[in-house]
C-alpha cells in the first residue's frame, strides 16, 4: 500500500510504503486494535489502525506525528 504523509515542521508529504500480510487489515479490524511503534532516530511516533467506510472498503490509516 503506497500512501502519503505530511510533517508538521515542513508541511511537505513524503511518500511511505507500507508492506503487511493479506490478513493484516482484517486482523487489526477484527482486534480492534490500533498500533503505535517509534523510532529514536526520527523522533517520530506512527500508529496504524483501520478506517471502515464501508464493509467492502477498508482503508489502513497511518498518522505520524513529531515528538518535541
Amino acid at each position: 500500500m503506497n500512501t502519503q504523509i505530511s510533517t508538521p515542521n515542513t508541511n511537505q508529504s513524503i511518500p511511505v510504503e507500507i508492506i503487511a500480510s493479506r490478513n493484516f487489515i482484517d486482523w487489526l479490524e477484527s482486534q480492534q486494535i490500533s498500533l503505535a511503534f517509534t523510532t529514536y532516530q526520527s523522533s517520530q511516533l506512527m500508529f496504524l489502525g483501520v478506517n471502515v467506510i464501508k464493509r467492502s472498503e477498508k482503508k489502513l490509516v497511518k498518522l505520524i506525528l513529531l515528538k518535541d
